[in-house]
This record gives C-alpha cells, sequence and structure tokens, in this order.
C-alpha cells in the first residue's frame, strides 16, 4: 500500500474488510480476547478474499491502540498528528505468501 501514498491513491479506496470498533471490556482486557478478536476477523477476511475482492483488513486505531496492531502485522497508512484516529491496514495476499 505504500506505493499508492506518493500516488494520491486514497485509503479509503482500497478493497478492504474495515473493523469498526473494537474493544474489550476492563475487567476482560489482558485475557488475549482481543487477539483472538483480531485473529478471528482476519481468518474471516481471508475466506471471504477467495469470494470476493477483498485485499486488505483496514482499522481507524486510536493512538493508543497502534502498538496492539503493530504487534498483529498492521502497519500505519498515513500518521497525521491532528487526527484522532491512526490509519492502519493488514495486507492479506502478504499474509496468505508467508
Amino acid at each position: 500500500m505504500e506505493k499508492f501514498k506518493d500516488k494520491d491513491i486514497h485509503y479509503k479506496d482500497f478493497p478492504a474488510l474495515k473493523i469498526g470498533r473494537l474493544g474489550v471490556c476492563n475487567p476482560y482486557q489482558g485475557r488475549n480476547i482481543g487477539t483472538h478478536l483480531i485473529l478471528l476477523i482476519i481468518g474471516q477476511a481471508v475466506r471471504l478474499s477467495k469470494k470476493i475482492g477483498i485485499r486488505y483488513v483496514s482499522v481507524d486505531a486510536y493512538k493508543h491502540s497502534v502498538g496492539f496492531y503493530k504487534k498483529k502485522y498492521f502497519a500505519e497508512f498515513i500518521h497525521d498528528k491532528r487526527r484522532k484516529t491512526v490509519p492502519m491496514y493488514l495486507d492479506i495476499l502478504k499474509l496468505e505468501k508467508s
């Protein structure tokens, strides 16, 4: 996706499964529930990509959650300090090849 940044192709135009809101209640944090949810979402995206045009899983992560998504191999698309969220993506095609 990096090669598209300098060509003025917008993040929202990519064929992606978007994670809307993902959170774990405070009493349940630290139990890998978020990790399991992400793995389920990625697995579903891979299955769907065989039937429909999905290439990426994307999320607009809150700044305090960026590290969580990076551990799950998501990359930042752009980082604009004025935004409340950081657009991030996971390339399913690269994931399948590894």
